[in-house]
């Protein structure tokens, strides 16, 4: 599965890039978030959420859609 994955706020930084394409062998959250700690190790020490349709998904969710949005953790007021 080739995915589009799209950086926003702090990952931008912490990645180095705003969007990328990468390819997974599954369509399950779990397997790229996998894949994105082996890219990019720093992100272990970060929180984020992955959303796909506009909307947060969990881990054990399957990915439906070819394009990804990761988020750094949202502050409210």
């Amino acid at each position: 599965m080739e995915l589009k994955v799209r950086y926003f706020g702090q990952l931008t930084e912490l990645v180095g890039k705003q969007e990328e394409e990468i390819q997974l062998q599954s369509n399950r959250v779990s397997d790229l978030k996998q894949v994105l700690f082996q890219n990019y190790p720093i992100l272990k020490k970060y929180s984020f959420q992955i959303a796909q349709n506009n909307q947060i998904i969990g881990e054990q969710k399957k990915l439906e859609t070819t394009t990804v949005d990761l988020f750094p953790p949202f502050s409210g007021g």
